[in-house]
């Protein structure tokens, strides 16, 4: 269906650059992307994929910036129901709809019947099978997690965050030394990516390798000038370590 795209030439330009900056994940990127998705929503109200978009980007205020969660989740989900009213048949639609459910709502039995929906819609969707095996991993279905983000790898190479949504999902299914290689590698890929280093971290942690974990911990804590989650995961491994008064600062810091 083509009302998922516009034919409005400028609300398709904001469109893009809006994907552009709002893919990078850090605050004044994810602003700027926020603010290119609403023009291009004003200027062409039925743009469904521009509101699915909108969506991801409002909740990854939430997930990766540390913005108050009450007043962005309810916009997060308003715009995913937008999208799936206009365009029901637009897979990403699904995907922001159960987004909302799996990260706000806690409903999994929700989340996971959108992202089935957006499967079906489109089984050459990636992230739909991404973000699928993140809740299958989220609730203990180890084996469907795997087999989910390999699919998910399999069509889209070069995404770096299925690269480590699956060392992610390796890991929480026990198998930490694959889980190693894969951050590794990717890592190699992008030194830049901070949540490769932030799910370096916890395997490290895991295994026991504290040293590496502080240091992971310590570069994502750095490239995001500060992010909760990377903070709070570099005050936990330092007092791990033995090194309390170093993990009151960082708690005195949160």
């Amino acid at each position: 269906s083509n009302r998922s795209y516009t034919n409005n030439v400028e609300a398709y330009q904001l469109f893009l650059r809006g994907k552009l900056h709002a893919s990078r994940l850090i605050l004044p990127e994810l602003q700027k992307g926020i603010a290119f998705y609403e023009q291009a929503v004003a200027i062409d109200p039925r743009y469904a994929l521009a509101y699915a978009e909108l969506s991801n980007a409002y909740r990854a205020m939430v997930l990766t910036n540390d913005a108050p969660s009450v007043e962005m989740m309810p916009r997060a989900g308003a715009a995913a129901a937008r999208a799936a009213e206009l365009d029901p048949n637009l897979a990403d639609a699904w995907i922001a709809l159960g987004s909302s459910e799996f990260w706000y709502e806690w409903d999994w039995p929700a989340a996971e019947k959108a992202f089935l929906r957006a499967i079906e819609i489109d089984d050459s969707n990636s992230a739909a099978h991404a973000y699928y095996a993140h809740l299958l991993s989220n609730t203990a279905r180890h084996e469907e997690a795997i087999a989910e983000i390999r699919r998910a790898r399999e069509l889209d190479q070069l995404s770096l965050f299925i690269h480590i949504l699956e060392g992610q999902i390796l890991s929480l299914a026990g198998r930490d030394d694959e889980s190693l290689q894969k951050l590794r590698s990717t890592i190699d890929l992008d030194p830049e990516f901070w949540l490769a280093h932030l799910f370096i971290a916890r395997t490290y942690i895991n295994k026991g390798m504290l040293n590496e974990a502080i240091a992971s911990a310590g570069k994502a804590k750095e490239i995001t000038m500060g992010n909760s989650e990377a903070t709070g995961t570099l005050g936990y491994v330092l007092a791990k370590s033995g090194r309390a008064d170093e993990a009151k600062r960082i708690l005195s810091d949160l």
